[in-house]
């Protein structure tokens, strides 16, 4: 299972971060400039020079406003990283990614976000976020019928605000199913 390092929007906090871990980033635009920032109106690093010190695994690109995914892709892709994937497009960009033919999006499945909407994107998105605002929204089912056609990404419950001390309930839940990967603030928690 890949590890995923949550939130690491600065070259300072990428460069703690052991290559061996992929990290999610947030990704606004600033007049022309893509920076990774996670609040509305506030400036961040230029995305072009975080990608300069990125040599981690897997990325997640999670865009927090419409209409700059499609510069992402061709700046991570300028770089050589193909191991990436997008997180929270709006359904309209997500569509619009997938019609393109890029699959490495995510679709969110949640106590909100339901898994059928997830199944419809078979084969058209490679991945499914797995969160959980109040609970994971998980059973032996959601994991059948996402086991052919995705991988699955889990939030780890810190990253939605719930204590550390739930990631050994979330083990339990998931027990029996391999994620692909889990996003989280804790990563030695997960080992």
């Amino acid at each position: 299972m890949r590890i995923i390092v949550h939130r690491v929007n600065t070259s300072a906090r990428l460069r703690r971060v052991p290559a061996r871990y992929g990290v999610e980033i947030d990704l606004r635009s600033r007049g022309r400039r893509i920076v990774l920032q996670h609040e509305a109106m506030e400036d961040g690093e230029d995305f072009s020079r975080w990608l300069k010190g990125f040599r981690h695994g897997t990325l997640i690109l999670n865009v927090k406003e419409d209409g700059i995914e499609d510069r992402v892709r061709r700046m991570v892709l300028a770089r050589g990283i193909e191991d990436f994937f997008f997180l929270d497009l709006s359904f309209p960009a997500l569509v619009r990614m997938t019609r393109r033919g890029e699959r490495r999006v995510a679709v969110r499945v949640s106590e909100y976000e339901p898994l059928d909407t997830a199944l419809r994107l078979r084969r058209k998105a490679a991945w499914v976020w797995l969160d959980c605002f109040t609970r994971l929204a998980w059973d032996r089912a959601a994991a059948e019928a996402l086991a052919t056609g995705f991988k699955v990404c889990v939030a780890s419950p810190e990253v939605q605000g719930h204590p550390v001390s739930r990631i050994p309930s979330f083990k339990r839940a998931l027990a029996g199913f391999e994620p692909a990967a889990v996003c989280t603030k804790v990563p030695e928690r997960w080992l």
